[in-house]
């Protein structure tokens, strides 16, 4: 076991920082888009209070090996966009489900992970929801704003995500950076497992082969919370967040480098001259962070339209040919995935076909999909690149499916507040 220890602390310290690239000198914060620029102070939020995350990471896990019927709670109505990106994810914990959709498993011992996006527009109701959490001796895990919060708030952690305010002018960014600290967690939470002897099971995305049986594994209903399994690596206190911080910084050296910053240049000249020729611009996704963000707090007046299972009756109904259309999508405009282990992958939803009979305009951003060519979107008039790994967990884990934790959410939701910063600066 100590042997196995030191030589993941020595693969951590030496080895990644060489695989995960070396940060250049990055623009003047100053000169950057608001919300970049606000995420990157959240950034610092986040470093700064890793001690805490370690912490609560560590309760969670003594909890789950104390207790090993225990639920992982991540409730969905009151957190949607949070929901959407931890729970049934690539590089998440498998244990992880609402509660509602289990209720006959309840047990004294759940812990409750759950967040507030702004105190003023969802605390009246999150607190609700926490008070009824204490009373059934549940563990809470609450990620939210130190701005804001309500004097007689109780829970067991508090992660701050750094924003100046308790209000919904934050909110946006609030998002994104209580689902960076999230993932900090649940790394630090893997690992805490490690140490006592056990590591938790971590989903595998559907766009890579094998995934089939291995989350079908993982994902029944009636066991899911006993996803835990024997470990003879102890992964060490802070490695994974190390490593995941890492990986955000090259994230953000990567969107404040001029590539990045021409290409949502040339979609925001775009949008903007459309709707100041009184021209309609729609926005979508089937991503999992934005799909219940893209309504909320826009500075443009694009129209957000929810398409994720039938674009092309949404389309047929709301669109008309030329009309500017804004696609945030995984990797390339459609969604493969591999059925089973002995096929190779295929169409899951198909997106390509009614953006091209609707005759709209198309600006794409997603990361290129090396399998399928012809899912990149030819033809857009701008495309914005999410530069993130193939099969979406990054971070490198002993155990399978040997990587957790996306960073592609974080990618999503950024490009989206700094096309829609950008576009609405033009519009002023």
């Amino acid at each position: 076991m100590m042997i196995r220890r030191v030589m993941f602390r020595l693969f951590a310290v030496f080895v990644l920082p060489v695989l995960t690239g070396v940060c250049f000198a990055a623009p003047p914060v100053k000169s950057l888009p608001p919300s970049l620029r606000d995420f990157i102070g959240r950034v610092d939020v986040a470093r700064a209070q890793m001690s805490t995350i370690i912490e609560a990471a560590e309760a969670a896990a003594a909890r789950k090996t104390a207790h090993p019927e225990a639920l992982m709670d991540i409730t969905y109505s009151l957190q949607s966009s949070f929901a959407e990106e931890m729970l049934n994810r690539s590089g998440g914990l498998a244990e992880a489900l609402p509660t509602e959709e289990r209720p006959q498993q309840v047990t004294g011992n759940d812990i409750v992970v759950f967040y507030i996006r702004s105190w003023e527009a969802n605390g009246e109701k999150g607190l609700a929801y926490l008070r009824d959490c204490r009373k059934k001796g549940w563990m809470i895990i609450l990620f939210a704003s130190s701005s804001g919060r309500p004097a007689d708030l109780d829970v067991d952690w508090f992660i701050d995500n750094g924003a100046k305010t308790g209000s919904e002018a934050d909110a946006a960014v609030n998002s994104m950076a209580n689902a960076l600290n999230g993932w900090l967690w649940v790394c630090e939470y893997a690992a805490a497992l490690t140490r006592h002897g056990m590591y938790p099971a971590i989903l595998q995305s559907i766009t890579t082969a094998g995934s089939a049986s291995f989350d079908r594994a993982h994902q029944n209903p009636r066991t899911r919370n006993l996803n835990t399994f024997p470990c003879e690596t102890a992964i060490p206190a802070g490695d994974l967040s190390r490593i995941y911080l890492q990986r955000v910084d090259r994230m953000i050296d990567d969107l404040s480098g001029p590539v990045t910053r021409d290409q949502v240049s040339r979609a925001a000249d775009i949008i903007a001259s459309r709707l100041r020729n009184g021209k309609k611009v729609f926005v979508s996704t089937n991503t999992h962070i934005m799909l219940n963000e893209m309504d909320k707090d826009n500075k443009t007046s694009w129209t957000p339209l929810f398409t994720l299972r039938n674009m092309g009756e949404v389309l047929a109904k709301q669109t008309k040919p030329g009309d500017l259309f804004f696609w945030l999508s995984f990797n390339g405009v459609s969604i493969w995935f591999y059925p089973d282990d002995a096929s190779p992958s295929r169409l899951y939803i198909d997106y390509d076909t009614p953006l091209r009979a609707s005759k709209v305009d198309l600006i794409t951003c997603f990361s290129r999909d090396p399998l399928h060519p012809q899912n990149n979107g030819q033809g857009a008039l701008a495309h914005i690149a999410q530069n993130w790994d193939f099969g979406d967990s990054e971070i490198p884990i002993p155990f399978p499916p040997g990587r957790m934790a996306p960073v592609s959410g974080l990618y999503q939701g950024l490009l989206y507040r700094m096309l829609d910063d950008a576009a609405s600066a033009r519009l002023k």
